[in-house]
């Protein structure tokens, strides 16, 4: 078995690409899902060290997962990162009161951002 980190990176397939690369680069495995409704289903069969969203669309409500997510025994302590837009503010301020790791996209490079999911990994 291997002891690479192992994350679901949930976002369309054109905004998770360049995060790819400098994942990969950084030794992490990764489980790509594009829809929200299932998620729940890749994490409960990949059992992965993390959740990152990155650029969610703006009618998925991310809360609703969260709630469901921690409601599972086994999944209270995984931590869960979003990566968002300057327009969610507010969504990105409840999600920390749930204990999300949260980032504003900006003129930041795939690499800086992948170093911010690493180092809330640790």
């Amino acid at each position: 078995m291997s002891n690479r980190t192992h994350i679901v990176l949930v976002g369309d397939a054109h905004t998770l690409d360049p995060f790819l690369g400098p994942l990969a680069d950084a030794g992490v495995l990764v489980t790509q899902v594009e829809r929200v409704n299932k998620v729940m289903e890749t994490v409960e069969q990949t059992q992965p060290d993390a959740i990152v969203f990155i650029l969610p669309r703006y009618w998925d409500d991310i809360t609703l997962f969260v709630d469901a997510l921690r409601s599972k025994k086994e999944f209270v302590e995984i931590p869960i990162l979003y990566v968002g837009s300057l327009i969610e503010g507010e969504d990105q301020r409840i999600l920390r009161m749930k204990g999300v790791h949260t980032l504003t996209l900006g003129p930041l490079m795939p690499a800086e951002v992948v170093r911010y999911i690493l180092d809330k990994l640790k």
